[in-house]
């Protein structure tokens, strides 16, 4: 090597000295272990949770269209008999009822099929009444045992008049506890709604029936 070779050489190393090499950083695998598991098992609570709370919104759900249908169908009952009672006015008296429910009543006469005076229509009206309150027009039959599946649950019904004003007063078994409704007593001698009434549902209508 030539002299000016070795001078050109030194010459370069002395402005670039070499520089230290960076080292990668280390990881250590141990704390890593079973890192995987605790994400998986957090996701799967979330989850859960989640589950848990969509299945109590259904229940919820279910119970508010429960509670929905069973009190328009008592509407709907309601209606009919103060129907049939302006249809046949001057027989408020023979619909007074106090308590009905459990059973159908039963009629002498089939009016109709048959004329029938006015105390025989309010008979007839209340024993077709009857079969709708506890649910007659749809019936189920298991193991040979035929019931009526329709109205409503543990039904009771009770009729006043006083001076051609009708109240009617319905009452049935609700799916959760509630608050005793206290604008009628109707149904809470039948021992069906919890040892505080606490499952009654009352439906009360008030309407004025006028002579013919």
């Amino acid at each position: 090597m030539t002299a000016a070779l070795k001078k050109y050489a030194l010459q370069v190393v002395l402005r670039y000295p070499s520089m230290p090499v960076s080292k990668t950083p280390t990881v250590n695998c141990s704390l890593q272990i079973g890192a995987g598991l605790i994400e998986v098992m957090v996701s799967l609570l979330v989850f859960t949770v989640g589950i848990l709370g969509l299945g109590a919104t259904q229940l919820a759900a279910k119970q508010a269209s429960y509670e929905a249908t069973q009190r328009s169908i008592a509407s709907s009952l309601a209606n009919d008999i103060l129907e049939r009672m302006r249809g046949n006015p001057n027989e408020l008296t023979s619909y007074v009822i106090k308590e009905m429910g459990g059973s159908a009543l039963g009629a002498a006469i089939n009016c109709n099929k048959s004329s029938c005076s006015t105390n025989d229509l309010a008979v007839f009206d209340l024993y077709e009444w009857s079969g709708l309150l506890a649910g007659a027009s749809e019936q189920i039959t298991i193991a040979g045992i035929t019931s009526y599946a329709g109205g409503l649950v543990d039904s009771r019904a009770c009729i006043a008049v006083q001076d051609g004003f009708v109240t009617v007063a319905i009452a049935w078994r609700g799916a959760k506890d509630s608050t005793n409704p206290s604008a009628s007593n109707c149904g809470q001698m039948s021992g069906l709604y919890g040892a505080s009434h606490e499952k009654r549902r009352l439906l009360l209508v008030k309407s004025f029936v006028g002579p013919l």
